[in-house]
């Protein structure tokens, strides 16, 4: 199947709706197909004052996409015999500490390619009240790893146990890198990934750029600065360059092999390409399978982890990728389709979750997908009598930052003969309603908030039948609350 003049068309349609509807500075795109770009445009503005177009060769910061190269970069001393997804972590940074209630010894390049090492977003809980402290600086200098974590890295739960996202734990494996090499990892990653899928316009190095695109974001309410530790460094109160966009300050990643990458689209469709054909010029064939394939599973119809790569059902096609954001005003979405061998890389020149929805449209167009109703079914009376109730992440401060920055405590409610979910903060706290997903799945939910991908929730059972627990996309876990037992 080829990527038609008519899907150039139905795609380039639902770009300009998205800059529109969401009031976008800008948005490139690059669509991959049969080992090729078939299509990339830009649109709107790279700079909204300067009135500098935004185009496939303007850079944007991507972020936490970079976790992906280096992971490759990790699987290639793996093919290399230098290291073992087994090999514990401990032996290979010596000049690290480990603390905290976790086994270090247990510790394993698998978890932290997984985020499953027990490692949380802040280091240590010296730093909870601004978890986000040591993920942004004001100064471009890095620190080696004993300096960087002076305090050491604490492992707060047994490595395995859990899933949270951990920015450190990718800062460990650029560690690891840089030791067994002997060499920057800007260095590493240009020779064993940039240069050989000529991605020229691309690196790691973390410094304004004069084609990097400006970022931006919207005006924020004070939870908002609550929750986003060290807004002072990127966050302005200046007015808005058109209606809404806030040029946005530039701040440096102090862990580079977790999110520093530049890139353009033109190079993002070139590295696309190369995962697409299963990493072909930087791993072996095996090992790349290794990586797409489920590593961290809480469910078969939610959203997975393979090595580094978030595994989903879009729009029912199975993909793999990864997003990226960066404070200040960039985030960036790359989503392959293996079935179609086609790859769509999307970059926003703005830091705001209606990114979320444009993103979703986008790819919709792209895959010339239909957007399913949600399904009018009976939801099972089991389910509606034993849901009911108070969830919460399973302990553990560090490892549930981003839980409580995003929804905290969950509440589930019987109403209208169904189920409701709220949230105690963010875009469900005044509740919404959950829709049974398949009449044969009866435990399966989808969240019902005009979302054109909405997301989904698993009620789990104990071995008596009873509701214990949910499971929400993004590999979130939570357990009933104590003080909401059933009777």
């Amino acid at each position: 199947m080829s990527f038609s003049a008519a899907d150039i068309d139905r795609t380039r349609e639902a770009c300009h709706q998205v800059l529109t509807q969401h009031q976008l500075p800008g948005l490139a795109l690059a669509v991959v197909h049969d080992g090729r770009l078939v299509y990339g445009e830009g649109f709107g503005w790279a700079d909204i004052a300067k009135r500098r177009e935004l185009t496939l060769s303007s850079r944007q910061r991507i972020g936490s996409i970079t976790k992906t190269m280096t992971a490759l970069c990790i699987m290639a001393q793996v093919d290399a015999g230098a290291l073992r997804l087994d090999t514990p972590i401990v032996g290979l940074l010596p000049e690290v500490r480990f603390i905290g209630e976790g086994q270090a010894e247990a510790l394993t390049i698998e978890h932290l390619l997984t985020h499953t090492g027990g490692i949380g977003e802040a280091p240590t809980r010296a730093h909870l009240q601004d978890p986000e402290s040591e993920l942004w600086s004001e100064s471009p200098d890095l620190l080696p790893a004993d300096d960087r974590y002076p305090d050491g890295i604490e492992i707060e739960v047994d490595p395995g146990t859990k899933w949270a996202y951990a920015n450190h734990g990718y800062g460990l494996l650029g560690d690891i890198l840089v030791q067994l090499e002997s060499a920057p990892l800007a260095q590493i990653l240009r020779d064993r990934v940039l240069r050989p899928l000529g991605m020229r316009d691309s690196d790691i190095r973390d410094r304004p750029h004069h084609s990097l695109a400006s970022g931006y974001h919207r005006a924020l309410s004070t939870d908002e600065r609550a929750s986003r530790g060290n807004v002072e460094l990127w966050a302005s109160d200046e007015p808005p360059q058109d209606a809404v966009n806030i040029k946005g300050g530039y701040v440096y990643i102090p862990i580079p092999a977790a999110g520093s990458v530049q890139s353009t689209a033109r190079d993002m469709a070139r590295y696309a390409v190369a995962l697409l054909d299963q990493g072909a010029g930087i791993v072996d064939a095996a090992s790349f399978a290794a990586m797409v394939a489920p590593q961290w599973e809480p469910h078969p119809r939610l959203t997975s982890l393979g090595l580094s790569f978030m595994r989903q059902e879009r729009f029912g096609m199975a993909s793999f990728g990864h997003g990226g954001g960066v404070v200040g005003g960039w985030n960036t979405e790359l989503a392959l389709f293996p079935e179609r061998d086609l790859g769509v890389a999307i970059h926003f020149n703005l830091d705001n979750e209606v990114t979320t929805a444009a993103r979703s449209t986008i790819i919709q167009a792209v895959l010339d997908a239909t957007v399913k109703p949600l399904p009018t079914i009976a939801p099972d009376a089991g389910i509606v009598a034993g849901a009911p109730g108070q969830y919460e992440a399973a302990a553990g401060d560090l490892t549930n930052t981003r839980i409580r920055q995003s929804t905290g405590r969950i509440s589930i409610e019987e109403a209208e003969g169904g189920l409701r979910l709220r949230s105690r903060r963010g875009s469900y706290a005044e509740g919404v309603a959950l829709r049974p997903a398949d009449a044969d799945e009866p435990e399966r939910f989808q969240i019902d908030d005009g979302a054109v991908e909405p997301l989904q929730v698993v009620f789990s059972k104990d071995e008596s039948g009873r509701v214990d627990g949910l499971l929400m996309d993004r590999c979130v876990r939570m357990q009933r609350s104590a003080d909401s037992r059933q009777v």
